[in-house]
């Protein structure tokens, strides 16, 4: 599921700070859910203040980083130098490991300090 802010952090007049999250499917599926967070004006801490907590749409499960393993971070090697952008070599690298990574899973484990794949891709 992904969460974008509609609208930048706004200040209320007794010093409070608004954020919303909605889900970034709101307008293409009128989906409701959303997370209002409001700081306490004295302690400047963030509380959840209102929410909606259910989505008209069916959410996306994909595969977390614990799922790499030496099969998959070949996998990534190998097509690495052969794909246009990060989403196409996702889509090969799901459909060869039978797995179901998001696009910017596998760019995060690339990006990644220690990671073995740094050199290879730059």
């Amino acid at each position: 599921m992904g969460l974008t802010f509609k609208t930048q952090e706004r200040e209320l007049i007794d010093g409070s700070r608004v954020s919303t999250l909605y889900c970034d499917k709101k307008y293409k599926t009128k989906c409701n859910f959303m997370l209002e967070f409001r700081t306490d004006p004295k302690t400047k801490r963030y509380k959840l203040a209102s929410f909606q907590d259910f989505h008209n749409h069916q959410l996306n499960v994909y595969d977390s980083s614990k799922m790499f393993n030496n099969f998959v971070i070949e996998k990534i090697k190998s097509y690495m130098n052969h794909t246009k952008n990060y989403k196409e070599l996702c889509n090969l690298v799901n459909k060869e490991c039978r797995t179901n990574f998001f696009w910017k899973t596998i760019y995060l484990k690339i990006l990644e300090k220690d990671s073995n794949l740094r050199g290879s891709f730059y």
